[in-house]
Order: structure tokens, then sequence, then C-alpha cells
């Protein structure tokens, strides 16, 4: 990663659990990313990630051991400030927002996380850094379109450039393909691979169920099942058609195809 200073964790988990009602969503988690890597959070439905991606955020914290993030520790920061350094994509986010919104004002709520036009608090340069950010999404002439009025592709577009509008450390992306078709998948997995390039500094995290939806250039896995890390490590070394295989209660047959990955259980 050219430019990053990966010297130091950009997420930590030592011991991490969390527990409700009596059992663990999450066991022992220990895992540690670099500054400026591109994790895959990798499982089947039920298996942990959203409880994960709750810390990530920084919205939840573990029940008990350390979770650093941006090398601040869950329950010992103050997490809304902390969260002013993350941004987060996916359609989950961008549902949760008022669908009269225009694009220009749901890419300005990324600043703030508000989800309303009424808590807005842009500046000047703030509307510029959201016009240009649109811009590269080729929605720019539709800028005061609301959100309702959006297609999937266009919504995940819309999205990516909200999680930037803030200058994060951390970009988070919850299943950010859901719900696309196979042109728009396609388009939105350039576009993070071109933003990994583009950004060597800024870590990104991508919580899928996927392999073939893992971008070009990423480098980090964390698989997960019933709460407990399967797989931690180099994308490279620990993404197996075994790993897969124990991840999702299935044979797989994994084969990479140049920088790509593609899956199937075999029958």
């Amino acid at each position: 990663m050219r430019g990053a200073d990966r010297s130091e964790a950009a997420i930590e988990f030592e011991g991490v659990n969390v527990t409700a009602q009596g059992r663990y969503l999450l066991h022992d988690v220990t895992f540690s990313v670099p500054t400026g890597a591109r994790l895959i959070v990798i499982g089947r439905n039920g298996a942990g990630k959203t409880t994960l991606f709750g810390l990530l955020s920084a919205v939840n914290r573990p029940s008990s051991g350390t979770a650093r993030v941006l090398g601040e520790v869950l329950g010992r920061c103050d997490m809304r400030q902390l969260r002013k350094r993350i941004g987060i994509g996916g359609s989950s986010a961008i549902e949760q927002l008022d669908q009269g919104m225009t694009l220009v004002e749901a890419i300005l709520s990324g600043i703030d996380q508000v989800r309303s036009r009424w808590w807005l608090k842009a500046t000047e340069e703030d509307r510029e850094r959201a016009e240009a950010l649109l811009e590269r999404t080729g929605l720019l002439p539709q800028a005061h379109r609301s959100l309702a009025s959006l297609s999937m592709g266009e919504r995940q577009q819309v999205g990516i450039a909200r999680a930037l509008v803030g200058r994060p450390a951390l970009l988070l992306l919850d299943e950010p393909t859901a719900g696309l078709d196979l042109g728009a998948r396609e388009e939105f997995i350039a576009r993070i691979s071109s933003l990994a390039i583009e950004r060597p500094e800024l870590t990104i995290a991508m919580v899928t169920h996927h392999v073939e939806e893992i971008p070009p250039g990423f480098d980090h896995i964390v698989g997960i099942k019933s709460g407990e890390l399967v797989a931690n490590g180099s994308l490279e070394d620990e993404l197996s058609s075994e790993v897969l295989s124990d991840l999702f209660d299935a044979k797989v047959a994994l084969t990479r195809l140049g920088r790509r990955y593609v899956a199937f259980a075999e029958g």
C-alpha cells in the first residue's frame, strides 16, 4: 500500500466477547488489521457478522475483552466522536435515511451521521465536496432527485459518496452489493477497487456472503462461524475451499480467476 502507514493497527480485537440473553454472539474473537488494509468479513447468515459490524462501526461495545478501532478502546472513549471518523456504506445505511432527501442532502448527512435534512450542518466546502463525490457517480445532473426515486445501483453509489464525504479513516461496507444486478454489481466492485488504489491510507472492511464480490486488491480476511473465527489473516493464505466448506457447512470448491474468486457447492 503506497503511502499508507501500516505500523499501527486500524482494528485490534483481543479476546472480545459479546453476549445476549446468556449466549455468545461473539466468543473470544482476536484479530488485528493494519492501517490501509482491505478486509473481507465472510460467513453465513447468523454467524455473527452483524454483531461484529456493530463493534467496527462503534455503535456497540463488547461485553468483555478489548476492542480498539482507529486506536480508541470501545467503551472507554467518546464513541460519538469516533463514529465521525468512520464511513458506512451499504443499502441499510441509505434505507435508514429520510427518503425525501435529495442526493446532495443524503451525501451531506454522512458528515454527522444524521438521517434527516433538518439536522444537516453543512458548510459551502462540504457541499462542494458532496457535489464532487456525486459527480464521480455520474449523477450530478440529477442532484435534486429524491432518494426514493433511485435504482438499487444508484442508491449504492450515493451510499459510498455519503460514506466518504466526512473523509473517514475507516470505511465499512455491509453487504453492499445486495440486490444489485450483475452489471451494477461489477460497476460497484470496480469503484471499490479503484478507491482502494486512490486512498492507500484508508482502511476498508467489507462484509459479504460471496467470494465473487471480493474486489481486486483486498488482502485480509476474517471468516466467522457461530460467533467464532474460522479464518484470520492474509486473504491469499487463508481463503481456501476447506475454509469455505467449514464456514458454510457444505462442500465448496473455490477457483481463482485472475484477481477474482468463484465458489460453488459441489453435489
